[in-house]
């Protein structure tokens, strides 16, 4: 009885947890993917005029914190001016976010912090202009937005793009009464700018607009990606551009337009001007030298330098050993000489000194009082001159020996 219990007890129990499972599997797969979106859907515009799309994201009730996609244009028809994110969920953005009008391509990724995001909501803002009267599409090329799951799921579902249509703008009929005529928009002036930096140089430029417009500054190349940046004029019509990396060596064109910021007419372009920036390095006498050449140089000095003091080193240390040599063999030389000649004169003295004894033996009793006297004189002066000489070779030999060890070694 008990084991039926058992049993029954077991059987209900893989039944719930069967059941929750089922449950949990039915809610994931019955809910919808994200959706990432353009807005508005269906653009129209004048051409060289300037207009906002907005990149977006429904979640479907999904909890997200990140999102990343590749939108593509048609670069002859359309190019950006600028990406706008202060009004974006995201908190975070990577380094790939960018746009280029030489690929016709905008790429973005960002993401926030737990709990997410869930809803509807704005991930970027995308200035565009009209180059020219035509019809076209804005549409994603890759996307992908990841739930806030601590896995990464991707939950995209679909991605949906917008159409745009530039007309040509249609000037107002003219009028049988007389009328003000409308004055253009006159381009900036740039009236600094370096024609030659290097490439570890900072590139700016300076001019002069209409007060309290827009200057739209272009950088291009060819086969270099154009760079377009926007600048306010002050009210003094003064404005300026300081670019916020190095350029790449190469020449490269500059020019610029007016933009009302309030009606967003844009000039005609001021002339194009000629920049070249050169590879990083120093100027000799009217070249540039790359700086790993001149750190070559550098090594290259420094090495002949320790080749020739190790030389010079060796040289003077086998000169030192050569004179030390000759000066041990001079001073030995003087020291064999003097002791030589102190021994000779000591024997000289010793035979005399004996002669005189003998002959203070023989013939003492010959000589007078005074006479043995002096001869005695004469004997203790040739013994304190005898020990003068030995206190004298044992100066000798002590000096040299002093000098001897004060000569440096020979290594």
């Amino acid at each position: 009885m008990k084991e039926k219990r058992k049993i029954i007890k077991f059987s209900v129990l893989i039944i719930l947890v069967l059941v929750i499972f089922a449950g949990v599997l039915i809610g994931a797969f019955s809910r919808e993917g994200a959706v990432l979106y353009l807005e508005p859907k269906n653009i129209e515009t004048k051409e060289m005029d300037s207009f906002e799309v907005k990149v977006m994201v429904d979640t479907k009730e999904n909890v997200i914190n990140s999102a990343r996609g590749i939108i593509v244009f048609e670069k002859d028809k359309l190019e950006v001016l600028e990406i706008k994110k202060e009004n974006s969920i995201f908190k975070f953005w990577d380094n790939t976010t960018s746009f280029s009008n030489y690929e016709g391509k905008i790429v973005f990724g960002g993401g926030l912090p737990s709990p997410g995001f869930t809803g509807k909501g704005l991930i970027l803002e995308i200035v565009f202009r009209a180059k020219k009267v035509d019809k076209g599409n804005i549409n994603f090329k890759d996307g992908a937005v990841l739930a806030n799951d601590n896995k990464g799921t991707d939950i995209l579902s679909k991605m949906e793009g917008a159409s745009f249509s530039v007309k040509k703008e249609e000037l107002p009929l003219p009028q049988k009464e007389k009328t003000k005529e409308k004055k253009a928009l006159e381009p900036p002036i740039i009236t600094t700018y370096p024609k030659e930096i290097n490439s570890n140089e900072i590139f700016y430029a300076e001019g002069i607009a209409p007060a309290k417009m827009k200057v739209i500054f272009y950088i291009g190349g060819e086969n270099i990606e154009e760079i377009i940046r926007e600048v306010d004029v002050d009210s003094k019509g003064s404005w300026f551009y300081s670019h916020n990396k190095f350029l790449a060596p190469g020449e490269y064109y500059i020019f610029a337009k007016t933009k009302n910021p309030l009606t967003g007419e844009i000039s005609m372009p001021s002339a194009k001007q000629q920049l070249i920036v050169q590879k990083e390095g120093i100027m000799i006498l009217g070249q540039y030298i790359n700086k790993e050449v001149i750190f070559g140089m550098l090594i290259l000095v420094l090495f002949v330098a320790v080749i020739l003091l190790l030389f010079y080193f060796f040289y003077d240390l086998q000169r030192c050993a050569k004179e030390r040599f000759r000066l041990m063999k001079e001073i030995k030389e003087a020291n064999d000489s003097v002791i030589d000649g102190f021994g000779v004169l000591k024997t000289e003295l010793s035979r005399e000194l004996e002669f005189l004894r003998k002959l203070h033996i023989t013939e003492d009793v010959d000589l007078s009082p005074q006479e043995r006297e002096k001869r005695q004189r004469l004997i203790n002066d040739l013994l304190e001159d005898l020990e003068l000489i030995e206190k004298i070779q044992n100066y000798i030999r002590k000096e040299v020996k002093d000098i001897e060890d004060n000569l440096p070694p020979i290594r």
